[in-house]
């Protein structure tokens, strides 16, 4: 948000005088950390031959997909189904629900995202969301939760309906009013370029579950690639509604940028955030960036003061020593 100029006095002892270094802030923006208050995240996970894998490595690498749940203080569920349309639990939840409040809800994760490899080859995980949230299971989602969906598959999707017929039903699920409560996401196949030999030969770019992403906001990622690591950390901020991106209604004199997190001056020295210019919507913003460890917790108030420019980000932090 643009709000009317700031000036900042900095008051210099010197030699018994007092001076003035005026700096004039012609911009200042405003943001807030503000977080789904309840989630329900419902996990779509191919089970079919080629898969095994892939669901390791679910359970692996997802454990600080949950950390940034307890951050953002958000109150969340998270169910499992399946993608074969013959499976007599198609639609169902499968296996019990993930909260914060089991024992190890890590360990019960792993125990319930691995959902075998035995199903049908021709997977419908579009169709099993929409049944899934359609009430085939009591009480998930919770009517006052927001919804994630996250589709796993190495697969083409062949649920008999469009893409777009699929996402307006994920959409009615809160209402068409409420579109901000609702993404979907796809850890698929991107490009077969990017996958081995190996997974070539099992492998169809899912581009069904890429649009359905797409249409809804929601992250695009290639399950072919050998770290998670990244992946897990887009998913959790986007199924959590925590930000790490803050979009600038200018591009700032970088050396003017200075950065607040309720009140708090917060240095880009240690990398705590960084400068760039984002491509949103085929558009080049500049935005501050957070790391995922330093983001601003929830409910917090975010500033970004500057003089208006045009400096690169190439290499920046104005606080590193030269």
């Amino acid at each position: 948000m643009h709000l009317a100029p700031t000036i900042l006095a900095v008051v210099l002892l010197a030699a018994g005088c007092v001076e003035y270094a005026v700096t004039e802030y012609e911009t200042t923006d405003v943001f807030h950390q503000n977080p789904w208050e309840k989630v329900d995240v419902l996990l779509v996970v191919d089970n079919s031959c080629s898969m095994e894998p892939y669901q390791d490595k679910l359970a692996t690498d997802f454990g600080g997909f949950f950390d940034f749940f307890a951050d953002g203080e958000v109150d969340w569920r998270l169910g499992v189904v399946l993608t074969d349309p013959i499976d007599p639990d198609f639609g169902y939840i499968r296996g019990p629900i993930v909260t914060p409040d089991v024992p190890d809800p890590e360990a019960l994760f792993a125990e319930v995202v691995h959902v075998g490899t035995g199903g049908f080859g021709i997977e419908m995980g579009l169709e099993s969301a929409r049944l899934a949230l359609s009430g085939y299971n009591h009480g998930f989602p919770r009517d006052d939760a927001s919804v994630s969906l996250i589709f796993v598959s190495d697969e083409q999707d062949t649920s008999p309906n469009t893409v777009a017929t699929y996402v307006d039903a994920y959409y009615e699920v809160k209402g068409h009013r409420a579109r901000d409560a609702f993404n979907a996401s796809a850890l698929t196949v991107t490009s077969i370029a990017d996958c081995t030999p190996e997974q070539y030969m099992a492998s169809t770019p899912g581009t069904r579950y890429i649009e359905a992403a797409e249409r809804t906001g929601g992250v695009v990622a290639n399950l072919c690639l050998e770290d998670f690591a990244p992946i897990v950390v887009d998913l959790a901020l986007t199924t959590s509604a925590m930000r790490d991106t803050y979009y600038l209604s200018r591009r700032p004199n970088l050396d003017t940028l200075e950065v607040l997190v309720e009140e708090d001056p917060v240095s880009c020295i240690d990398g705590a955030w960084t400068y760039s210019r984002v491509l949103q919507d085929g558009v080049e913003r500049p935005a501050i960036i957070f790391d995922a460890e330093h983001l601003p917790p929830a409910g917090a108030r975010i500033v970004a003061q500057y003089i208006n420019g045009s400096g690169s980000p190439d290499g920046y932090c104005k606080d590193s020593p030269q």
